[in-house]
């Protein structure tokens, strides 16, 4: 690129180049120039995004042990995670802070976004009568017992039937009523209509 003789859009247009890519590499021009990197490398490196936490390998196999063991997990437990192992790198987070509740707030947003990162999401807790561990247990020696009496069959006559209900038309939740007033409504009104929806499945893939 020559400045004297053509201009910056017009040899960024003129060779297909995005002007704001351009831009950023001119500006960068001498870091580009005097690097060692290969040229197979599409970038300077640096690029991609940070660790939120320097230990975020621990604090992610707690999680995932709390949940695995289907225990409640909650951002405080994360915090208390973090102050009970690494309470060293939290005094060096907080000095900085104007005070203990600034502090306090933007760990549990650091919290959140490395949940979020993780693809964990927070969920309506729903009571379990058998732990997960004894349902795969139960479900791995099915299989086993399923496959070794039907391992001739074809796979397309093995059918997979699933029966489940559907609600609708449901109720809403709460009602608009005069402050002191009655909020009663009529007992036909309280219950949703429900159907029964078959889905089936051949062992094959195939829906039957």
């Amino acid at each position: 690129f020559d400045p004297a003789t053509t201009s910056s859009k017009g040899y960024s247009r003129a060779h297909g180049i995005d002007w704001r890519t351009w831009r950023r590499w001119l500006k960068d021009k001498d870091k580009i120039l005097k690097s060692k990197l290969k040229a197979t490398k599409a970038t300077l490196g640096g690029q991609g995004r940070k660790p939120i936490f320097p230990f975020g390998a621990e604090l992610l196999e707690f999680m995932n042990n709390v949940r695995n063991e289907e225990h409640y997990l909650t951002h405080t437990h994360m915090v208390t995670f973090i102050k009970t192992h690494h309470m060293a790198w939290l005094e060096a987070y907080l000095v900085n802070k104007k005070s203990d509740d600034t502090g306090y707030f933007s760990l549990l947003c650091l919290c959140q976004r490395f949940s979020a990162r993780h693809r964990f999401s927070q969920h309506v807790p729903v009571e379990t009568k058998m732990p997960q561990a004894d349902m795969t247990q139960i479900r791995d020696e099915f299989a086993a017992s399923f496959w070794s009496k039907f391992r001739m069959t074809d796979t397309s006559d093995i059918i997979n039937v699933d029966e489940t209900s559907v609600y609708y038309d449901m109720p809403p939740g709460k009602t608009l009523a005069k402050i002191g007033g009655s909020s009663k409504v009529d007992k036909t009104q309280k219950h949703s209509d429900r159907m029964t929806a078959v889905l089936s499945i051949r062992a094959n893939d195939m829906y039957a």
